[in-house]
């Protein structure tokens, strides 16, 4: 064991001139009033950050701040309060992926699921469809590639990414999960052979994470919400996390959206269910407290105790080694990334490198040692409407910590992205790891970096509304009929086109799932053959170059005056949709 110990994280141990950890408050007055300033130039409403830290197997020490703008954003004030519940958004993955450790790696136990467990016995080498088939029916073909759900759970095998199925352009939820396999996946497979597997694809996707959820249900024999409350929620006692937004009245499910101006909205978050094909990729709602109760479990768990009986530092290694094959370039693990403080790597998940893939405000390192010399971390980042959010995680003998950070606040800069940073600079202090003249550098000054991003994100969104004015104004005129309801082909998305009161043509997106209430979006003819729609940037989701929701055009086919079908192309293809008779 001890040798396992050594090899997972011979970085992490502790340098030949020995460090004397500083001892000072990890949240002191300066580092508050930095991430006071941060929040205050994104204009977040509410923002807690978490930090646990440990030397060797010593008493551990966790420091938590939540900080809460007035309804104007002029003033904040801190408590100590880790129970606000957050949309955790993509951090769901890690949580899932846990659970799904747990029940394939965890020792025999009586739990009273021993037998529902020896299904995922040996669940790591099997092919996902043929572990479906083997307890659900109608039964499915195989995926291309055949992935196995631990290549799902790392994104080193599965299918591309279609968040415009999972949801509307503004981020609600459309799809339930028993729509998973006949909405999405059977279109996957439509252009491969009976038999055939196909070739592989790699790539950080939502829908993996669907798949992990529908196999897990059909060896689970019970629902994804049911299997990670038993596998690892209650065994926790993380009792205010839930998978979908909660029933319980008590919690607020309003959240802060900030526009190209400048200027906050509250809005109703969306509602992401439990039964949502988006659950297990990003649906989960949590707390500080309990996000820390999850990684002091990790923590715990490399430092040779057991506090999940059954689940020891053998079965934790296989989740912390978990990377692609070497060689490859990814290193996604059931933690995120596996990267370390000196590369760019950390802040590559957030909606500021989406947006300003080569400027330095969004590129910047952590530390800058040399690689021999560097500190290892897990790292992931969700963001989603009204949802900003960060976790760093490392483990070793010296020094373990683990950084969570949550907004309830989406808009043009991701305040959790430079707050993540900005304390993982104070926990490679307290390692040691910055300010030495002879290896580092002085550290960058985050809040310049986030008064640099706040100016070109503003600058470039309102240049982006800008031009969907002029757009407008130069519109085409058409005097075709588009109004209608319009249905995918082979897939059950809706258009609904009305003409409003005031002359002007509007969208909803709906789904399998029918909303209440979808958000009407303006459309507009481009030209003769061509329409589009606008969706407000501090509402959409996906609208970045490339993304499952960048492209609002739609290619027209008519007849008679009349549009008959709707063409809309993506990344993976074209959506076709057919006008619904009357």
């Amino acid at each position: 064991m001890k040798k396992l110990r050594e090899k997972l994280h011979r970085k992490a141990t502790a340098p030949r001139n020995a460090h004397t950890p500083n001892v000072s408050p990890i949240f002191d007055s300066e580092l508050e009033d930095i991430i006071k300033d941060i929040l205050q130039q994104c204009v977040t409403k509410t923002a807690t950050i978490s930090v646990r830290r440990q030397i060797k197997r010593e008493a551990a020490e966790h420091q938590l701040r939540t900080i809460v703008a007035s309804d104007d954003s002029t003033r904040q004030h801190t408590t100590a309060d880790g129970n606000y519940v957050y949309h955790i958004a993509s951090l769901s993955k890690i949580l899932v992926a846990i659970a799904v450790f747990v029940a394939v790696e965890k020792s025999p136990s009586e739990d009273g699921f021993e037998t529902l467990l020896e299904r995922f016995r040996h669940a790591q080498h099997e092919p996902l469809t043929r572990l479906f088939n083997e307890y659900k029916d109608p039964k499915i073909h195989a995926l291309p590639g055949n992935p196995t759900i631990y290549d799902l759970l790392v994104h080193r095998k599965g299918v591309p990414s279609s968040n415009h199925r999972l949801l509307t352009p503004t981020g609600c939820p459309i799809m339930a999960q028993s729509d998973v396999w006949d909405e999405l996946i059977s279109r996957v497979r439509r252009n491969t052979s009976e038999g055939h597997t196909g070739s592989n694809w790699a790539g950080y996707s939502n829908v993996n994470y669907a798949l992990v959820a529908m196999v897990a249900e059909a060896m689970w024999d019970g629902s994804i919400q049911s299997f990670i409350e038993e596998m690892l929620l209650l065994p926790l006692g993380m009792h205010a996390t839930s998978i979908g937004v909660s029933m319980d009245e008590r919690i607020d499910n309003r959240g802060r959206v900030v526009d190209a101006s400048g200027m906050p909205h509250d809005i109703e978050r969306p509602q992401y269910q439990s039964d949502g094909a988006e659950a297990a990729a990003f649906g989960i709602y949590s707390t500080a407290n309990d996000l820390d109760t999850f990684f002091k479990f990790i923590i715990d768990t490399f430092h040779w105790n057991e506090p999940l009986r059954g689940f020891d530092l053998t079965a934790l290694s296989k989740a912390l080694k978990m990377t692609y094959e070497p060689g490859e370039s990814l290193l996604f693990t059931p933690f995120g990334l596996y990267t370390t403080l000196g590369s760019s790597v950390v802040g590559s998940l957030s909606p500021n490198r989406a947006l300003f893939p080569e400027d330095d405000f969004s590129n910047y390192t952590v530390t800058s040692s040399r690689d021999d010399d560097d500190i290892p971390v897990y790292y992931m980042a969700g963001s989603a409407i009204a949802s900003g959010c960060a976790t760093a995680l490392h483990v070793g003998q010296e020094y373990s910590f683990a950084i969570v950070v949550l907004t309830d606040t989406s808009g043009p800069v991701d305040a959790a992205d430079h707050i993540l940073r900005l304390v993982l600079q104070r926990m490679a202090q307290w390692m040691g790891k910055l300010n030495s003249t002879s290896t580092f550098k002085q550290p960058i000054n985050v809040k310049d970096m986030v008064t640099r991003n706040k100016n070109q994100a503003l600058r470039k969104w309102q240049e982006l509304e800008q031009k969907h004015v002029r757009d407008l104004r130069n519109a085409h005129t058409n005097s075709k009929t588009i109004a209608g309801v319009y249905k995918g082909v082979d897939f059950n998305q809706r258009l609904v086109i009305i003409k409003g009161d005031d002359g002007k043509t509007y969208i909803t997106v709906d789904g399998p799932l029918r909303l209440q209430s979808s958000a009407q979006l303006e459309m507009y003819w481009i030209d003769d053959s061509n329409v589009k729609f606008n969706i407000p940037l501090h509402l959409s989701v996906d609208w970045l170059d490339g993304a499952d929701w960048s492209n609002t055009t739609f290619e027209v086919e008519d007849k008679d005056q009349v549009v008959q079908a709707l063409v809309r192309t993506t990344a993976y293809g074209k959506d076709r949709y057919l006008r619904v008779p009357p």
